[in-house]
């Protein structure tokens, strides 16, 4: 089986096990935003969805049936290790951790034109009100 990630920002990710591969494939989703897991199954076909949090070695079974995994708004509790199971072939997907980031968001959104006049007026006072004054009390 196969998992499809898709979040916010991010293109689709199918992730697979690689054999011989023993390093874990994980995922990042925004934190506050919707994500989604994909199983892929035959058309119709329910799985069992089963989650493990990154310190713990039991898997817990969610109470979820459908092979589409969504989140609307992604939060600390979802952090974890998530695989799906075929509820027919009994055939289990690799493992995929969950990984959250915060978006940085700027204290000023402002365009590089705007930025450039501030930089220009902070010029033009320090000129006038600095430099100007001081070379003159320098002369007397």
């Amino acid at each position: 089986l196969q998992l499809t990630a898709t979040g916010k920002g991010e293109i689709n990710q199918r992730i697979s096990a690689v054999p011989g591969n023993f390093s874990m494939p994980s995922v990042r989703a925004e934190l506050g935003n919707s994500f989604q897991l994909q199983c892929s199954v035959s058309s119709g076909e329910d799985v069992t969805w089963e989650m493990r949090n990154y310190n713990s070695s039991t898997w817990e079974i969610l109470d979820f049936q459908k092979p589409l995994y969504r989140w609307e708004k992604v939060n600390e509790k979802d952090l974890g290790i998530y695989r799906c199971q075929s509820t027919l072939t009994r055939q289990i997907s690799c493992s995929v951790g969950l990984r959250l980031y915060k978006s940085r968001h700027k204290f000023f959104n402002i365009r590089e034109s705007q930025k450039n006049v501030i930089l220009m007026v902070e010029g033009i006072l320090l000129l006038s009100l600095v430099v100007i004054p001081g070379t003159i009390l320098l002369r007397e």
